[in-house]
């Protein structure tokens, strides 16, 4: 599955879930919670997935899909071609130098 067929998917499922009216505001602040229930299951020692009872899966692998599922929803409501953006960054990632001329971590 690429990531256009993802973004699509998560578009449409957005959507059908009451989401497609939210604002730009909304949808990096979702992003942004989505990366924070990350980072507090990488600090909870919560590295693998479990499934609740109502099969809702929870802990890191889970959200950080819940991460590229958000940013994939964006970039379909902007027409964004990841598949594209995301190679073009790749080849230019692979051309920098150590930690961006020695930036911190």
């Amino acid at each position: 599955m690429t990531l256009n067929v993802i973004s699509e998917n998560a578009m449409t499922t957005a959507n059908k879930h009451g989401f497609g009216d939210t604002t730009p505001g909304e949808w990096f602040a979702n992003i942004h919670s989505e990366v924070s229930e990350a980072w507090e299951c990488w600090r909870s020692h919560q590295d693998v997935t479990r499934v609740r009872s109502d099969n809702k899966p929870e802990g890191l692998p889970s959200e950080l899909a819940d991460i590229i599922i958000r940013v994939c929803d964006v970039a379909a409501r902007l027409c964004i071609d990841l598949d594209v953006e995301v190679e073009r960054k790749m080849v230019y990632n692979a051309t920098r130098n150590f930690r961006h001329g020695d930036k911190r971590a």
